[in-house]
Order: C-alpha cells, then structure tokens, then sequence
C-alpha cells in the first residue's frame, strides 16, 4: 500500500518500507495507513460472521441421519467463504501489487554475471552515477543516484520491466526495498517499461541510494544480483 508520509509529504511504499526513507518518521499512526488496516480487519470478521452463521443455521436444519446432505452444504459453504477470501485478495493485489514480489526461492549472482531463468536472463554489467538534477524526480537528501545498465534476454511474449527493486540494509539490519516503479528519473538510454515480444532488451534503471550504503541487491521476481561495493564499479 502507498501512503502519504504526514511529516514531509513523501509517497512511501508500506510493502517494502519500515519507515519514510526521506525524514525517517514511522507511519504507525498514520490516519490513511490505520483506515486501511482497520477496513481490512472489518472485512475478514464479516467473512467469518457469515461463514459461522450459515453453518449454525444448516447444524439446526438436518436431522443427524441425514449426516451426508449436512457433509455436502459445509463443503458448499467452505466453498463460498473461499471464495469471499480471494475474491478480497485479489482486489488487494490488484491495487496494490501486494504478492507482486513474494517468492520461495531466487536465483543469486554477481555483478556483470548472467542468471539464467525459464523465462528471462538478466545482468548488470555498468554503474554510472547519475548527476542531472534536471532529470530527477523526488529527489531527497543525503541520497546519491546512480543508473544500473541492464541487459534482459526475453524469453516469453511480455515481462513488465518495471518490476525491478533494490535492496539495502539500513543502520539496523533491515532490509530496505527502493521500487523502479517510482520512476525516480528520466534518462536517455533507460530500459523499456515493458517487454512486448521475445528478444534482448537493453538500458538503465536508475535508484536513489543512501549515501552510507555499500553493498546492494537489484531484484527482479526470482533473480538476485549482488553488488558488494558498488561504488567501487562506477564507471
């Protein structure tokens, strides 16, 4: 879910962000945020009132010789509550892209190394810093930008390329998630939105980076590629 941060106005991501990555103020009590959450809760209470409602009322209407008619309406009813439960769901993934980047597994490499999926190849194989403000949108303090050139070998007929992420650890350990969605800036040479055929795309993603940050991780669904010390690659 995207919110409005209420200390300096800033769009932030509760999906991948703890906090606001531009004051650093919690959003726990933000008023949008705690709606959000509460309309939420009300929801899967009314799904279950229902749900223990029509089980009570088909207990009181069989006999219990009659054990196999009672079988088949729970089922029926496991059926409906299921289906209320994805049908909420999948309207929370649609808004929010909520399981946009929840996987079981990754495939990890290294910097300028190709991984090798079913449906797509990746690599990263430049950094360069990215120093026209001009071009910048949001552009936030104490961060540094830099364009990680991408080449991405299609392999099915459309792959949103918009989906890639990078990660950090914060000054306690946590991981923190900075989304390409964003757009952050606008470059000559950047990587197409969206890959509409089989085929080798090229260009650059660009990402706003803490200036203490090191070592980082650029994602795309199941690929992890790992850059210890990017600064040092910077051409």
């Amino acid at each position: 879910m995207r919110i409005t941060c209420e200390h300096c106005k800033s769009i932030i991501d509760t999906r991948y962000e703890k906090k606001c990555n531009n004051c650093g103020a919690p959003y726990s009590d933000n008023k949008e945020y705690n709606e959000y959450l509460k309309k939420e809760k009300e929801m899967k209470e009314q799904i279950h009132k229902v749900g223990s409602k029509m089980i009570d009322n088909t207990m009181k209407s069989f006999a219990l010789g009659k054990f196999l008619i009672i079988m088949f309406s729970l089922i029926f009813v496991s059926m409906i509550i299921f289906s209320f439960v994805l049908i909420f769901d999948s309207n929370k993934k649609i808004e929010y892209h909520s399981s946009d980047r929840q996987i079981d597994s990754s495939i990890e490499v290294g910097f300028n190394e190709i991984a090798v999926s079913e449906k797509y190849d990746i690599k990263c194989d430049k950094v360069s810093a990215f120093n026209n403000d001009e071009k910048l949108f949001n552009k936030k303090e104490n961060y540094n930008y830099y364009s990680f050139h991408i080449v991405f070998n299609n392999k099915v007929q459309v792959n949103l390329l918009s989906d890639f992420v990078l990660t950090y650890s914060d000054s306690d350990g946590n991981e923190d998630v900075i989304s390409n969605r964003e757009m952050l800036a606008m470059e000559e040479e950047q990587l197409d939105i969206v890959a509409t055929k089989k085929g080798t795309y090229t260009g650059n993603i660009t990402f706003g980076v803490p200036k203490y940050v090191n070592d980082i991780k650029i994602k795309y669904k199941d690929i992890v590629i790992i850059i210890n010390n990017f600064k040092d690659k910077i051409e």
